[in-house]
């Protein structure tokens, strides 16, 4: 859902938050300016019907909608996009200027919206700022919006020491790109603008002056930095082995976290297959310890005992399926048998598992016939048609490509 960056004044979150979003401000009295930062019109129905005028009393609440047309891809170019959100936003929300200067309406006359930036006198306007998922492109928006108007818009909460990055030059200046992430992902954890979105962001704090040094250069961001971070909370492990990751994965944060999860399953490996030796030993009628058994043995390499897995995952199945008189469990059962079933039949055809297999094909061409015929029969017996009819061609099917298979062995 939608996350408060800052309570009853901005909000980020995807685009199926909005209508219920929109509604609860409007409800309370609130006028909404709700961005959208996708490449398509709205045509959710709740999401118009949020922004319809006609909802509630004009005097008291109003929509508008700015569409920013936006692509999640790392060659988007973001500048336009933040030119106008702040422009919209310092409009709608009534921003006082930075360095201490009062506001001024549209007549040029000063306001009361003095620059005490922790109780800000502001209209009963707020922003949604969307996507699809809430999580990269209205992210750096919002995280732009944070960066351009600081504590005029967040108030003192971005000034927190606990937050990483530097302070703001002036008073209620722009803020860095690191301390506005780092503000918006405490609000909303899930943030991640993609790679392009963030250069382009680091280019922008620049032009704000509100990085490092003296003349706010020095760039406040590391995206090395940030990646490792990213991986390390995503993959549970230290930020150091997530930096050696990235080095292995050519600071690729998906191919990191694929080696490292790799890792891990392989350091496990062995503790797990004795586990489920363990328990196919001792409880051999239970066909989810079978299957977990057979994932863990074909990621091993071992491709006989995987088959053999199978194998009895299929008679384990079929010691529950064929006395089970629930129609929906009975349904769930031969579904998940014509599975194991359909697995079988594809590792048997595989040409690089002919030798693993050969002793497996004439135990599992005689289980194929048994279930086909079985559930022919049980067909048979049925009065109306049942949901899962087409179950028994397809077994059919399999049993005589498993006799074929069979056939040509012996032959």
């Amino acid at each position: 859902m939608a996350s408060a960056i800052v309570p009853n004044t901005l909000y980020l979150g995807p685009e199926v938050s909005v209508a219920e979003t929109v509604g609860k401000l409007r409800c309370a009295g609130h006028s909404v300016l709700v961005i959208r930062c996708m490449e398509s019109a709205p045509d959710r129905p709740d999401y118009i019907a949020a922004l319809a005028t006609d909802q509630l009393d004009l005097a008291t609440s109003k929509t508008e909608l700015l569409h920013l047309v936006l692509r999640d891809e790392d060659e988007q170019a973001l500048q336009n996009a933040i030119d106008t959100a702040t422009a919209a936003v310092a409009k709608w929300l009534c921003l006082p200027q930075a360095g201490g200067e009062e506001a001024t309406d549209d007549t040029g006359h000063a306001g009361d919206c003095k620059p005490a930036f922790g109780k800000l006198k502001r209209p009963c306007h707020a922003v949604v700022v969307h996507c699809a998922a809430g999580v990269s492109r209205s992210a750096a928006i919002v995280t732009a919006l944070v960066m351009t108007f600081g504590a005029r818009l967040c108030g003192s909460t971005v000034l927190d020491p606990e937050l990483s990055g530097t302070q703001p030059r002036i008073d209620g200046g722009a803020v860095g790109l690191k301390r506005a992430l780092s503000f918006v992902a405490s609000r909303r954890p899930v943030i991640s603008p993609n790679e392009g979105f963030l250069e382009q962001l680091m280019a922008y704090e620049g032009q704000l002056r509100a990085g490092g040094g003296d003349d706010g250069l020095q760039p406040s961001f590391d995206p090395i930095l940030h990646k490792a971070r990213t991986v390390a909370a995503v993959c549970a492990v230290t930020p150091e082995l997530a930096r050696r990751a990235l080095d292995n994965a050519g600071m690729d944060i998906n191919r990191a976290a694929e080696f490292i999860f790799t890792g891990v399953v392989r350091s496990c490996m062995r503790q797990l297959l004795d586990f489920y030796k363990f328990a196919t030993d001792h409880t051999a009628s239970r066909h989810d310890f079978w299957s977990q058994y057979a994932n863990l043995q074909e990621a091993a390499g071992d491709v006989s005992g995987a088959l053999e897995s199978r194998l009895r995952e299929s008679r384990a199945l079929q010691a529950r399926l064929w006395d089970e008189n629930d129609p929906t469990v009975f349904s769930d059962l031969l579904q998940d048998l014509t599975g194991c079933l359909d697995l079988l039949n594809e590792i048997l055809d595989d040409p690089a598992a002919k030798e693993a297999s050969k002793a497996h094909v004439q135990p599992f061409a005689y289980l194929a016939r048994d279930a086909a015929k079985r559930l022919k029969d049980r067909f048979d017996m049925t009065v109306q048609e049942p949901s899962w009819v087409g179950s028994v061609s397809h077994l059919q099917k399999i049993a005589d490509n498993a006799e074929k298979r069979l056939a040509k062995l012996e032959g």
